[in-house]
């Protein structure tokens, strides 16, 4: 009885010193990374040439020194690893640089610098070493960043595969030797989110005349659109007179107190991209020869020789019928001399909102610097103002004032003279 104890004894004690021996000889597991993240430049599926970075941060759990480090992508972030689709670090390349936007310890850039792996320790499809020439020494919670560049994604966007994970093994040596801490990160490849919207074709154009008292909207607000402008500074009616037309060259020009005291105006809004004209049409009425200029309605207007009716002839103009003459490019009033014709007085760019500046006036309307009349009476389709030439074309409420003036020789016939001009806004989108 006595050696059955003692070999019951004897087993025992052999047992608790094995269990004890293996429970030592089994490697101690590492600490996990703390706070661990990966920043990718792009979450779009990898293609040739996509060259973004991949950035990890992570705090490390016990004071140590670390002389390398490696992070493995896989498909899951435990048990055996599958590489993602399309990731490819031997074929599409991967950097790491030397600066403190590469790498960190502790927010600066460590005196021993990490640099790829080499030999049997550089990229492989789907994993990353990196060694210093020496271990850097870190403390319990300081702050570790490394940013890889020059990657392609994987390229899978299909919802739940298209997860990757990366784990990353810190080591104490520069070779890989023992590991230090270690943990798992996420980040999943999407397709882009497409937003669109559509801005449809905007033309705002409006023509009247206005009270402008010789040109007091030049610095007046006309407010947001046509509707205010005409609502606050049209006068009755849609028509300029010019009252008396004497052989005076200050006679009958607008506004006029002999007639309504009225310019005519108009005003437009455009986001044509490549611009907006805008011009008339002088209305053909009723009547013979001249149909489209100042005249009588009705009348009969003489034709004989070449360039009749036109202050560009001088030689062969007629003051006897009952059409004005009218010049086709810009030309000054003369006393005596019988002409009818319009100019742009300014441009009124002083909305409410914030207007543009684009608009110019064409040579022959043009009296800001020089002052002359032009009417093309034909009904050729003549340009006014435009955009075009602007490098920014679009318009957003900018008025055009106009002037008209006549003045009657000494022989033109009494009578009711009355032109029509079809204003006509052309943008080109």
């Amino acid at each position: 009885m006595q050696r059955l104890k003692t070999r019951l004894l004897t087993l025992a004690y052999f047992i608790s010193f094995v269990s004890a021996s293996f429970l030592f000889a089994v490697p101690v597991k590492a600490d996990q990374l703390t706070s661990r993240k990966l920043e990718i430049q792009s979450a779009q599926p990898g293609s040739a040439g996509q060259n973004i970075w991949h950035e990890f941060t992570f705090n490390v759990a016990q004071a140590t020194s670390i002389g390398s480090m490696e992070f493995t992508y896989c498909t899951a972030p435990l048990g055996t690893c599958t590489s993602p689709t399309g990731l490819d670090f031997v074929g599409g390349g991967v950097t790491l640089g030397t600066t403190s936007t590469d790498q960190t310890i502790n927010a600066i850039l460590p005196s021993n610098t990490y640099a790829l792996g080499t030999g049997a320790n550089i990229p492989t499809t789907n994993r990353v070493r990196i060694q210093s020439s020496a271990a850097n020494t870190i403390s319990v919670a300081q702050t570790v960043k490394i940013r890889f560049g020059a990657i392609e994604n994987p390229t899978t966007t299909t919802p739940t595969s298209n997860t990757f994970f990366v784990r990353i093994v810190t080591y104490n040596t520069t070779s890989y030797g023992t590991a230090i801490d270690d943990g798992a990160v996420a980040s999943a490849i999407v397709p882009l989110l497409t937003v669109s919207a559509r801005v449809q074709e905007v033309l705002h154009f409006c023509v009247d005349n206005a009270t402008t008292a010789g040109g007091i909207l030049a610095a007046t607000a006309l407010g947001t659109d046509c509707s205010n402008y005409v609502t606050s500074y049209a006068v009755a009616g849609n028509s300029v007179d010019l009252g008396v037309a004497d052989n005076n060259t200050t006679g009958a020009v607008s506004p006029d107190t002999e007639g309504n005291d009225a310019d005519g105006v108009f005003m437009v809004r455009s986001n044509a991209l490549n611009g907006v004209i805008v011009g008339y049409r002088a209305v053909q009425q009723t009547g013979t020869n001249y149909t489209g200029s100042l005249r009588v309605v009705g009348s009969t207007c003489t034709t004989t020789g070449t360039g009749k009716n036109d202050t560009n002839d001088a030689g062969n103009r007629v003051s006897t019928d009952r059409c004005f003459n009218s010049a086709t490019t810009k030309t000054a009033l003369t006393a005596s001399l019988e002409q009818f014709g319009m100019t742009g007085r300014f441009i009124n760019r002083t909305s409410s909102t914030v207007p543009t500046t684009n608009l110019t006036l064409t040579t022959d309307y043009d009296s800001t610097s020089t002052v002359g009349y032009a009417w093309v009476q034909d009904g050729t389709f003549t340009s006014v103002a435009t955009s075009v030439p602007s490098s920014d074309k679009v318009v957003d409420d900018e008025a055009v004032v106009l002037k008209f003036a006549a003045v009657a020789s000494l022989t033109t016939p009494p009578g009711q003279y009355t032109a029509q001009s079809d204003f006509i806004a052309v943008p080109t989108y």
